[in-house]
């Protein structure tokens, strides 16, 4: 090897430890400023509490003092959901830069292993790619936390552009809001429940067209909630026998109006020796425990072994929990309908 090979060499080895001296200064500012960012990031994580929290017309900020130098913002409308921010390339904006000008650094470099290699130093050049591999870093940066923002001025303007919308412009206040967004939740369930009820009586009729063309049934026998309540108390009763209670195996009989003593209907079945009361209460509101406490008093002191109490209204929850391990059978509104469809 002549005189002039090893000096090219060596030029050559100069110029990439240049070149990594480079790279492992911006990796080690890099890897520095990385580390007090994840610092940050793990004591922004762990700050549960606001030093302050400002209430707005449309949302409220909370303030969250990190360090001494440190602020962070969180942004909650009025249905407590939290604006989310996209703060990560504000946050990582000192990094960036480094990174960008590591990445660079490290494509010229590789291209410039490439051009060694080409020309006839393929063990510098593997040398070099090595040294280049063991420095090179991942350009994809931690995620800062979407929850938060770090600057107050750019966590209104992004509440701004979230919350200036033509619709809530439209309310004054809170309140309104409120008032429009449970009307609308009101209504939805109102359509929903049209169109269950439409289905269910759609398949109630195909039923009984089918039991029509067997011959088992001789007339409709269709009917909605509003025409039970419709019905006269002693009408309901009888409606509850037969199509409920009869249905189940017992043989039914209505007392007499003058002297029922809470009992609208006697139960009997004499296949399993069980006899059992009912009370039929035709009503819009809500069944109180006190009803459900006087009716099984009187399954008590007619021995009777089931009761079953049906309302076409609700049972309240003490209610509930007083039939609760007691045989007593308990149907409400809910229930009624699948007994309608």
């Amino acid at each position: 090897m002549d005189g002039t090979e090893i000096q090219r060499k060596k030029e050559i080895s100069n110029f990439f430890r240049k070149y990594f001296r480079k790279l492992s200064s911006l990796n080690k500012k890099i890897d520095e400023l990385l580390l007090k960012k994840r610092q940050t990031i793990s004591l922004i994580d762990n700050t549960k509490k606001a030093s302050k929290t400002v209430i707005y017309r449309d949302c409220e900020i909370k303030t969250y003092k990190i360090t001494e130098s440190i602020f962070v913002y969180k942004a909650i409308d009025w249905d407590k959901q939290i604006i989310e921010s996209n703060e990560t390339n504000e946050f990582y904006k000192d990094v960036v830069p480094l990174v960008n000008t590591m990445q660079t650094t490290s494509n010229e470099l590789d291209r410039t292993i490439q051009y060694i290699e080409s020309v006839g130093y393929p063990r510098l050049a593997s040398n070099a790619r090595q040294k280049l591999s063991s420095i090179t870093r991942d350009a994809n940066l931690p995620e800062f936390p979407k929850l938060y923002y770090l600057d107050l001025d750019r966590a209104k303007k992004r509440i701004d552009e979230t919350l200036n919308s033509p619709t809530l412009l439209r309310f004054s206040s809170k309140e309104e809001y409120f008032a429009f967004k449970e009307d609308r939740i009101r209504e939805k369930d109102e359509e929903e429940r049209k169109v269950e009820e439409s289905r269910l009586r759609q398949r109630k009729l195909a039923q009984d067209y089918q039991l029509r063309l067997s011959g088992i049934l001789t007339k409709p026998s269709t009917i909605s909630m509003s025409d039970l309540l419709s019905l006269d108390p002693r009408a309901f009763e009888s409606w509850v026998k037969e199509n409920i209670l009869e249905r189940e195996g017992w043989e039914v009989k209505l007392t007499k109006k003058t002297r029922d003593g809470g009992i609208d209907l006697l139960l009997a079945n004499y296949r399993n020796h069980k006899n059992a009361i009912a009370q039929c209460k035709r009503y819009r509101g809500i069944v109180s425990e006190s009803f459900i406490r006087d009716f099984y008093g009187t399954m008590i002191s007619e021995n009777a072994d089931i009761g079953y109490f049906i309302t076409t209204g609700h049972f309240s929850n003490p209610a509930l929990e007083f039939a609760k391990n007691k045989p007593i059978t308990m149907i409400d509104r809910n229930k009624l309908l699948k007994y309608l469809n």
